[in-house]
């Protein structure tokens, strides 16, 4: 068999599951308690947690399930937790987990790059978080393709990235919600936390215009739409944006588009998130006036 390329996980593969994350799991879960035993053990038996041994169970959901059942879970017990906050928080609290890797892989890896394959990763990890223990494990160089669960695919393990990032997305319209309460319920998780109401209004406006059939096509358009191969090709100046709180085009993924880009510029605006013409219009004008001002090379 001629193999072309590998797409590995990277937790319970590249990585020891409970070794890396058990330890870290425990401090969340102590911090959330907040010394509350009786709720430290509520959260230990729905999460599937063992206590004593710092470890998950085979069935825990942070195993086989999605960051969103995890978090569902966690606010089960405590309802005045926002969803947009925890997940964030947990994301932060990610970023410096070093990992444990498995024995040998570095040479293992680079066995596998002689052979001149191709090698990605799809993890249910945040992107941020997985290239943080790559490069300090010394092995981000073997892999072409990096893709977190935030990188705008979804999770697994769904039949694929791609199906779950359109499931979630067109689920509630087929449920029969409007795409005025779409507008409602997307618009804070477009934003960034300190965006005014005035902004968020303003989305949801814009939201609720949009055509259910005009939703979808411009999703599916997303999931088949790669031009990934071709931007080291582009030879005209280009300004790459990206808001610290963007969770559909993460900093991570936008750096790593500036990297392939040769002409470009990257500007990370602090304190917003995808809707960054809308969060800080001054602060875009300005990097604009200034990117189509200065000279270029390209």
């Amino acid at each position: 068999m001629d193999i072309k390329a590998i797409l590995f996980d990277k937790d319970g593969t590249l990585f020891h599951f409970n070794d890396t994350w058990g330890p870290w799991f425990y401090d969340i879960l102590s911090e959330l308690s907040e010394g509350n035993k009786k709720k430290l053990n509520q959260l230990s038996i729905l999460l599937k947690y063992d206590l004593e041994k710092k470890v998950f169970k085979i069935d825990s959901p942070f195993i086989a399930g999605t960051e969103g059942e995890t978090i569902s879970k966690i606010i089960s017990l405590f309802p005045d937790l926002k969803e947009k906050e925890l997940t964030e928080w947990l994301s932060i609290r990610s970023r410096d987990v070093l990992g444990k890797p498995i024995d040998n892989l570095h040479s293992t890896l680079s066995q596998i790059k002689k052979m001149k394959i191709t090698m990605g990763i799809a993890t249910n990890d945040t992107e941020a978080s997985a290239l943080y223990q790559l490069e300090k494990n010394c092995i981000k160089q073997f892999f072409k393709y990096i893709y977190g669960s935030d990188s705008g695919y979804g999770f697994k393990p769904n039949t694929g990235m791609q199906e779950e990032f359109l499931r979630v997305r067109l689920d509630p319209i087929k449920s029969g919600m409007t795409m005025k309460q779409l507008g409602k319920i997307s618009s804070k998780k477009l934003t960034g936390p300190k965006v005014s109401d005035e902004v968020i209004r303003k989305i949801e406006k814009q939201i609720e215009s949009l055509k259910p059939t005009t939703w979808e096509a411009s999703l599916r358009s997303l999931v088949g739409f790669n031009r990934k191969e071709e931007l080291k090709l582009i030879s005209k100046p280009c300004l790459i944006i990206a808001g610290e709180h963007d969770r559909n085009a993460p900093v991570a993924t936008m750096k790593k588009m500036h990297n392939s880009l040769p002409f470009s510029t990257f500007h990370e605006i602090k304190d917003i998130g995808h809707m960054v013409h809308m969060e800080a219009p001054e602060v875009i004008n300005g990097i604009l006036e200034h990117f189509f001002e200065e000279p270029k090379n390209g």
